[in-house]
């Protein structure tokens, strides 16, 4: 879960919308809910690969995807967190959208949270 805040933390800064970005425009970040499948345990000291990229928002949710892989490109570990954002001063969820001006990955991810139908387009 640690490399998972770490990478996530250091991707939203890369993309302009980090933790001092949102600081600026009295934003947070908050978590709701993750989950994650472990295929495989890594060896201790050994080399992984964490991939991280942010689905494209719904309504008020922010999805973001993460892998972990060993050296050899085999999949260890698949995540899915769930993010929304509050504005500080009325601590209320945000439902701006506009926090990244980038490209969204399509990339597929085999995890969904519990009872959620997912719809292209929602």
């Amino acid at each position: 879960m640690n490399y998972f805040q770490t990478v996530s933390g250091m991707h939203a800064s890369e993309i302009g919308c980090g933790y001092e970005e949102f600081k600026k425009r009295n934003f947070a970040w908050i978590l709701v809910k993750i989950k994650y499948k472990v295929y495989s345990q890594a060896k201790l000291d050994s080399e992984i690969v964490v991939k991280t990229w942010p689905k494209e928002p719904r309504r008020v949710e922010h999805d973001r995807c993460y892998n972990i892989f060993d050296k050899d490109n085999n999949l260890l570990v698949e995540g899915l967190s769930r993010w929304c954002v509050i504005d500080i001063n009325t601590r209320r969820i945000s439902r701006e959208k506009d926090f990244y001006e980038g490209v969204f990955l399509e990339e597929e991810t085999n995890l969904i949270f519990d009872n959620e139908i997912i719809k292209n387009n929602d």
